[in-house]
């Protein structure tokens, strides 16, 4: 191998050793940015309960600096790498060559004399190896700074503790089914479909929030701007810790979110509707033959109480058209009600098939010619059985499987359900 040839080798394990300092030193300014950036973003975050717009703008935040980082640390010093400005740095490092590389690279092929100039710049090579120019320890420090960073990174992401873990966990690897959220604000009923002027309660509970500020924001359908209201705090209770407001006799549908400190719910809707309310029940007895006993009407219907095997027969009027209705018995059963008589805007009338009283443990009992029920004894015409009750609720209107029912003890339940209508509130018999 020539002089001029060792020179070139000298160069060349100058240029890589440099090459490996600015690998190390970028790796190690993109993780160490990574892991400062994550902790600023999630404490900014933080203080915004994890809002959905303040993760996705630190996640574009991320990115941002990432990036940066990247270019500035990796991709520019790369580039600008080259042998001319490795052999520039020798120069500066090592004044002995006294510009010798530097005259060397530019006419090295040019230069009758350049066997002379490799071996005297050979000769102070001896003394500037390029372990000098870029010492071991420089290499393991970038190193282990930039295995540092993303070793304590990992454990965040993984299983950091508090708002730090939760924030870099949601930064990095966004929201997972399984884990609950740091901080929530749930509203009920959300969206919801009410009688018209009827009321309808607002409930908020704020979650993992110290003593927030909640309000709700309401818009009517026939305004424009939005009403701000100051919720109430339940210091007591089954909601103690919530907040609540109530809209009382609701003219027109109302769009509204509630906001607790940082954290904004979504918008809902309450739409208010001319639903149909139940007029009357007529009940049919039809009592078994054995019983003798003719078939008994009751105008006003309530609870039912007959004998064992007797058949009841339901007639439910209410002031509006009833579609799909049904009735739901506690056990499960579900009879369908036909429509008899409707009109399209007027009252309407709808039945049930006779069905069967089953008798209650805790509502009958076997007597001689006795009915028991509730503490009081009726009169009957049957010799020996037991009574049995079947105590029709106060009937709903419900839809999507939703069931809506005013509890009452030891009773069957008897239910209405319009299948495209949606209230909880209950409709009162007139």
């Amino acid at each position: 191998m020539s002089l001029r040839e060792q020179l070139h080798a000298y160069i060349a394990r100058l240029e890589q050793r440099l090459r490996w300092n600015t690998w190390l030193r970028g790796l190690a300014i993109f993780t160490g940015s990574a892991l400062v950036a994550t902790l600023v973003l999630v404490t900014i975050a933080n203080a915004l309960a994890f809002s959905q717009g303040s993760v996705t703008a630190a996640r574009f935040g991320l990115i941002l600096i990432l990036a940066i980082a990247a270019a500035a640390g990796l991709a520019l010093p790369l580039r600008r790498l080259t042998r001319r400005r490795a052999v520039g740095t020798a120069e500066a490092t090592f004044p002995q060559f006294e510009q010798r590389l530097t005259t060397f690279a530019e006419r090295d092929g040019q230069d009758p004399f350049i066997e002379l100039l490799a071996a005297d710049t050979l000769s102070v090579a001896q003394s500037a190896e390029p372990q000098l120019l870029v010492t071991d320890r420089r290499l393991q420090f970038s190193l282990g700074t930039a295995v540092g960073a993303v070793v304590i990174l990992v454990w965040m992401i993984a299983a950091g503790p508090g708002f730090l873990g939760y924030g870099a966990s949601l930064l990095w690897t966004g929201p997972h089914s399984g884990q609950p959220s740091l901080y929530d604000l749930r509203v009920t009923p959300g969206d919801a479909v009410v009688r018209r002027h009827a009321d309808q309660l607002i409930s908020a509970l704020p979650i993992g929030l110290s003593s927030p500020s909640v309000k709700l924001y309401a818009r009517f359908q026939n305004s424009s701007k939005w009403e701000e209201i100051t919720m109430q705090a339940q210091a007591a209770g089954s909601f103690a810790g919530g907040y609540q407001f109530l809209f009382a006799g609701l003219p027109e549908s109302v769009e509204y979110y509630v906001t607790a400190g940082a954290m904004t719910s979504k918008h809902f809707n309450i739409r208010v509707s001319d639903l149909p309310s139940v007029k009357q029940i007529r009940v049919t007895y039809h009592y078994p033959a054995w019983t003798g006993m003719p078939s008994d009407i009751e105008e006003r219907g309530g609870d039912l109480r007959a004998v064992i095997g007797t058949e009841a027969q339901l007639d439910v009027s209410t002031d509006r058209p009833l579609q799909g209705s049904q009735l739901q018995l506690d056990s499960g059963q579900q009879i369908h009600l036909e429509e008899r008589a409707s009109h399209s805007r007027g009252p309407s009338t709808v039945s049930s098939r006779p069905f069967s009283c089953a008798s209650s443990p805790a509502t009958a009992a076997r007597r001689e010619g006795v009915i028991a029920r509730a503490g009081s004894l009726t009169r009957s015409r049957a010799r020996a059985t037991a009574a049995a009750t079947c105590a029709p609720r106060p009937i709903a209107l419900a839809a999507s499987g939703a069931w809506a029912a005013a509890p009452t003890s030891n009773s069957a339940e008897v239910t209405v359900r319009c299948g495209r209508l949606s209230s909880d509130r209950y409709l009162s018999k007139r």
